[in-house]
């Protein structure tokens, strides 16, 4: 079969490997879609490691990482496999771990607690990132009842738009998207979000010069840069929750322990959290798809990093060569 492989920073081939067996407890699955994980993607085409561990990334890279966000039927199935089939339409809700082959290739192999099977009405496009909506969906774990509250969102990048839909979903009276591009906040008020500011305008300044009672109650950072971070902190009263992966120090003075703000980590992956992001998608009030701007054949992987990197996509989504797009 074909894969996707990165030999080194902005070195990727389309290379040919065995086709993948399963073992026990483990399925095969077709890929029908994979999607970018967008900061994974373009960090590893730099060079760098997302998570700034040392000695990190190692080239080459099994084939098809660092693709995760998933969609695909079921092809084989191993010893142990109590539930899926072959047939079987499929996501990936957990990562598999960085030693192994990823699902930019025309086909994967997975544990079957790692997938989750979805409705067959549902297109590839619109349960590709099942796994980014888990991850956004264990900061609302954390969060708890969201109902009636006033919620901000940092960054309306795929998982601020991921957030911020949830929050509506959950009931959140207010929801409030933060972004410095038009474009993103433009396609923000799209997807529901009640209001959209840029971070460097006067209208967020009068934010943040609100008395702590008027400010809001709870806001998630989706962007991980300690900027972004303190923004959403001068906006809060009671709660900010880190999502994104943190970059930089995080000061904490007077004026936020005057207001008696908590800032506060991630939790844990976990099977709840995917299904109940599963749940919303098929209500539909979750919506995935919007959030791919363009959808190209694995062969032309590097195209779609360049366009993340100009900032002029906000997915890509990647699909087998000869599959429609």
């Amino acid at each position: 079969m074909r894969a996707v492989q990165f030999m080194g920073p902005g070195a990727v081939e389309t290379v040919d490997v065995a086709m993948p067996e399963p073992g026990e407890g483990q399925v095969v699955v077709r890929v029908d879609a994979c999607a970018t994980c967008p900061n994974w993607d373009v960090t590893l085409w730099r060079g760098v490691d997302i998570f700034d561990r040392p000695d990190y990334p190692r080239y080459p890279l099994p084939p098809g990482r660092p693709g995760h966000e998933m969609a695909g039927t079921v092809a084989e199935v191993g010893a142990g496999v109590r539930e899926l089939r072959a047939g079987d339409r499929v996501a990936a809700v957990f990562d598999l771990g960085q030693d192994s082959q990823g699902f930019y290739a025309e086909y994967g192999v997975a544990r079957e607690d790692q997938l989750l099977r979805v409705p067959d009405h549902l297109e590839p496009a619109q349960v590709a990132s099942l796994e980014l909506a888990m991850c956004v969906a264990v900061s609302f774990q954390r969060a708890g009842e969201v109902g009636g509250l006033r919620v901000g969102i940092g960054g309306l990048g795929p998982a601020g738009l991921i957030a911020a839909q949830i929050a509506h979903a959950l009931g959140a009276a207010e929801v409030v998207g933060f972004e410095l591009d038009q474009g993103r906040r433009t396609l923000g008020l799209e997807l529901g979000i009640d209001r959209a500011v840029d971070p460097a305008s006067e209208e967020f300044g009068e934010l943040a010069g609100l008395p702590a009672e008027q400010q809001l109650d709870l806001s998630i950072d989706c962007v991980g840069l300690a900027a972004a971070t303190q923004n959403l902190m001068s906006v809060t009263r009671d709660r900010v929750l880190i999502f994104g992966v943190p970059h930089g120090e995080i000061r904490f003075g007077i004026a936020e322990w005057l207001k008696g703000l908590r800032v506060e980590g991630y939790g844990r992956h976990n099977r709840g959290a995917a299904e109940l992001a599963l749940g919303l998608i098929v209500e539909g009030k979750l919506r995935l798809e919007p959030l791919i701007s363009a959808r190209l054949p694995l062969s032309r992987y590097a195209e779609g990093v360049q366009l993340l990197q100009r900032r002029e996509a906000i997915k890509v989504l990647y699909v087998p060569d000869g599959a429609s797009l």
